[in-house]
């Protein structure tokens, strides 16, 4: 049960760039429900989620230092439990602009925003999803409030990077540019970024 660092931010909040950092950092990482699909089936995964039964998706979570996205930002007071002394990290952007991102991505139906908004599709639910949006970090915030040493806040989009999260890691800045997935000059991580999304895509595998 050793402590872990998990992204509580919701998807399209800058994620993907949180675990490349991570990775970069020299931790294992388990971005999104991938590794859990593969192992529990999608069927079964949704079944668990859906009936609050955790322990087998929290003994996934055993396997790696570092998870984010799907389904950990929404179990993060289970692995809070599961896992003492974890560091958390809330990524954050303006509301209407992670609104705008969403249904840019989020195409068709999912089962893992069924499970989270109610509807699989942000069009046509564009204030139900902005709703559970807001509603999900002011409840972090309220459950990290006495525990400020154990959630870091961040928002890439506004510049945050390696000088917020590695003082709050306790690790050194890397010499590589942050990984954000905005900027468009190609470097040898970003390449690696691309590799990382298209290897963690699945039948399925929708955010």
């Amino acid at each position: 049960m050793k402590k872990k660092i998990i992204g509580v931010g919701f998807h399209k909040t800058g994620t993907t760039s949180l675990g490349m950092a991570l990775e970069e950092l020299g931790f294992s990482n388990l971005h999104g429900a991938g590794v859990v699909r593969n192992e529990l089936g999608n069927a079964e995964m949704m079944r668990l989620l859906y009936e609050n039964q955790f322990e087998p998706i929290l003994e996934i979570a055993e396997k790696a230092q570092t998870m984010e996205d799907n389904p950990w930002f929404l179990i993060y007071p289970q692995l809070d439990t599961r896992f003492p002394d974890s560091k958390f990290i809330l990524t954050i952007r303006e509301d209407k602009k992670w609104l705008k991102s969403a249904i840019k991505y989020f195409k068709g139906e999912s089962d893992f925003r069924k499970w989270i908004y109610g509807y699989g599709n942000p069009l046509g639910n564009e204030a139900t999803f902005l709703e559970r949006y807001r509603l999900h970090n002011e409840q972090v915030l309220t459950y990290f409030q006495d525990r400020p040493n154990d959630l870091l806040v961040i928002n890439f989009e506004n510049g945050d990077g390696w000088p917020q999260l590695c003082q709050f890691l306790n690790k050194p800045i890397p010499t590589e540019p942050f990984p954000h997935l905005n900027k468009r000059k190609t470097t040898p991580l970003l390449s690696r970024i691309k590799r990382h999304i298209k290897s963690t895509l699945r039948p399925h595998n929708k955010p």
